[in-house]
């Protein structure tokens, strides 16, 4: 049974504060609500802020092909994207190739100058809307993504051999005196307080998102967790982290996991739990985890708790699950980079659902199902319990 004060969580996150871009006043907002939520639950919490490398989009990005055809191209921008000029870049279309990012293949193109010099990049993705990534900020470019309908139009035109003109507008600003926040609400185990298992999420959103599943959902089915487990105590301790910074590269709980290990905390840490895009009944469910023996477990839980027939078994990436993650994607990645075990359950776009784009916000209150989040807690709960923690 859903608890109301569970889902006044979400539904302050998302419509009382909405939009939460790292380093803006709505992840401050976010941080200091969520910090008095676990600190009313009788939590020991930290909120703490760090400085990072803030970028914010100034006005809606505009991508135009003007050959072979003229046509408005919705697009959206990577996050630490430079600035264009006034009246934008454009030129021919170059393809570069095909590039990596995460288990992606995407096709990269460059608007080029009259020298022939590359001026601005489109990547061409497979999502069915157009979807805000980030680019490395070493290297700052203009640089936007396209939805997957584009990508095999401009295929198309390149096995055809047709030239492709286009011209892109967008503006953005870097702020290096940007602050971001984590909140830690620790919950000191009765047993063997010196052994640690991490639960995350994180508060802030991408663009033009108010973020619901992505990932106010993941903080819900954290506090329900929290909520359940401050009543009746645990072996371990557990840490339950909600992170800024995630949309930008992992930023916070890579921050996180840094003072953990200068402090030689990191070595006490067992397990971590990732939540993130949790709480949509239509969407991918995945389920990870970082070793064999954690994988048993997981599958084991899914099994017991009936997976299959609570989300869908065609919903379910890869039933039953036969793979070992790598470190990418959200919040757990800094600990499975330094050799932490970890277990991801997470989510992704279905059936044409994708969680932002440059055109409008699809990420809203309307298709968080309370269900799917409460049965998401009780998988970690008894994932906890096979732990040894609770």
């Amino acid at each position: 049974m859903i608890k109301m004060e569970e889902l006044d969580i979400l539904r302050h996150l998302v419509t009382n504060i909405g939009t939460r871009l790292s380093g803006s006043p709505g992840e401050k907002k976010a941080a200091e609500y969520l910090a008095s939520k676990f600190s009313e639950i009788g939590l020991d919490v930290e909120l703490y802020k760090y400085r990072f490398l803030g970028w914010d989009l100034l006005g809606e990005p505009t991508l135009e092909m003007l050959t072979p055809k003229s046509e408005k191209i919705p697009c959206a921008p990577n996050i630490y994207s430079s600035s264009t000029p006034d009246e934008g870049v454009e030129g021919p279309l170059k393809y570069i190739g095909k590039i990596k990012r995460g288990r992606s293949e995407l096709d990269k193109y460059a608007i080029i100058n009259e020298e022939g010099e590359e001026e601005a990049y489109i990547i061409g993705t497979d999502q069915p809307v157009p979807r805000n990534g980030v680019r490395d900020v070493r290297f700052p470019m203009p640089e936007v993504n396209v939805a997957s309908d584009i990508k095999k139009m401009l295929a198309s035109f390149r096995r055809e051999e047709i030239p492709v003109r286009m011209r892109l507008r967008l503006k953005a600003k870097f702020d290096p005196e940007a602050y971001a926040y984590n909140v830690i609400a620790t919950l000191k185990g009765r047993k063997h307080p010196e052994r640690i298992i991490i639960m995350t999420s994180h508060m802030d959103t991408q663009i033009n998102t108010v973020g619901a599943n992505d990932d106010a959902s993941g903080i819900s089915v954290l506090f329900r967790i929290a909520k359940r487990l401050s009543k009746v105590g645990t072996s371990k301790t557990i840490k339950f982290c909600v992170f800024g910074g995630e949309e930008y590269g992992m930023y916070g709980s890579r921050h996180y996991e840094n003072r953990l290990k200068e402090t030689g905390e990191l070595s006490n840490v067992e397990l971590v739990i990732c939540f993130d895009e949790v709480g949509r009944k239509k969407q991918t469910h995945r389920f990870r985890a970082t070793n064999e023996w954690l994988r048993l477990k997981l599958e084991r839980t899914l099994e017991d708790l009936r997976a299959e027939e609570r989300l869908g078994k065609d919903l379910i990436e890869n039933f039953p699950m036969r793979w070992v993650i790598r470190a990418y994607g959200s919040d757990h990645a800094a600990f499975v980079e330094d050799g932490v075990p970890a277990i991801s359950i997470g989510g992704g776009g279905y059936d044409g659902y994708s969680h932002t784009g440059s055109s409008g916000d699809q990420d809203t209150i309307d298709g968080i199902s309370h269900e799917v989040i409460a049965y998401k807690a009780d998988i970690a709960l008894r994932l906890l319990e096979d732990v040894g923690a609770i």
